[in-house]
C-alpha cells in the first residue's frame, strides 16, 4: 500500500472515535450485525435492511481487502469502529479485520460458527473444517493472518456465518480462552469450555437476518 493510502487509513479512523464510554461488550456482537445488515443489497425484491438498498460497492471493495490496513482505508470500516471500537490501537486494527471478513458473508445464521463446522453428532468425518485447518486457524495470531483464516472459513460455509459470533471471536482472537472456546464449540463442548467474565464477552444472542 502506497504512503497516500495509508495517511488515508489513518485520517479515516481518526475520524471514527467510539461512542462516549465505547459500546458496552454485551452489545457489540449486536452492532456488529447491524453494521453488516446495512450494507446488504436486497434479496428476491425484498430488502434486508431499514434503507432496502445496501451498498453493493462498499462490499465489493471490502472483499478486495487482503490486509488490515487496506480495509482500515475504507469508510465503512471507520463506520464498523465507531460501533465495536474500545479507543485502543488493537481494537482499530481487528475492526478491520472484522470489515473484511464480514463482507464475504451472504447470510446470517444462529450457529456458532465452531459448532457448524465441527463434527456433527459424535461423527468425525462430518466435519466441515479438518483437524489440520482447525489447528493452523487457532495458531493465527497476526491481523493479516487472522482475515486470511476467517476469510477462508467463511468461504468453507458459502458465505453463511453468524455474524454477532465472528465479532466476539475475531475482536477476542488474542485472547487464549476465545480460542479455547472455539476449540470446544468445534467438538459440540462448548458447555464444558472455560466461561470468560460476562463483561469480557461479546453477545452472540441476536436473530439471524
Amino acid at each position: 500500500m502506497s504512503e497516500a493510502s495509508a495517511d488515508t487509513a489513518g485520517a479515516q479512523i481518526g475520524t471514527a472515535a467510539p461512542k462516549s464510554g465505547a459500546a458496552k461488550k454485551n452489545e457489540i456482537g449486536e452492532e456488529a450485525r447491524k453494521w453488516w445488515q446495512s450494507l446488504q443489497p436486497a434479496k428476491n425484491g425484498e430488502a434486508v435492511n431499514a434503507s432496502g438498498g445496501g451498498n453493493r460497492a462498499a462490499l465489493a471493495k471490502l472483499r478486495r481487502c487482503s490486509t488490515w490496513i487496506e480495509a482500515a482505508a475504507e469508510r465503512e470500516t471507520a463506520l464498523l469502529f465507531r460501533r465495536v471500537g474500545s479507543g485502543n490501537e488493537q481494537r482499530l486494527c481487528r475492526a478491520a479485520v472484522l470489515a473484511a471478513v464480514l463482507a464475504h458473508v451472504r447470510e446470517n445464521e444462529t450457529t456458532k460458527i465452531a459448532s457448524s463446522v465441527g463434527p456433527q453428532k459424535g461423527d468425525e468425518a462430518t466435519a466441515q473444517l479438518s483437524q489440520l485447518r482447525l489447528r493452523r486457524l487457532l495458531s493465527a495470531s497476526g491481523d493479516d493472518e487472522i482475515l486470511t483464516a476467517f476469510r477462508r472459513l467463511v468461504a468453507l460455509k458459502g458465505g453463511k456465518a453468524n455474524v454477532a459470533n465472528l465479532a466476539d471471536l475475531i475482536l477476542n482472537w488474542h485472547s487464549e480462552k476465545t480460542r479455547m472456546r472455539f476449540a470446544f464449540d468445534y467438538w459440540q463442548a462448548g458447555d464444558a469450555a472455560p466461561r470468560e467474565n460476562p463483561e469480557d464477552g461479546v453477545s452472540t444472542e441476536t436473530a439471524a437476518a
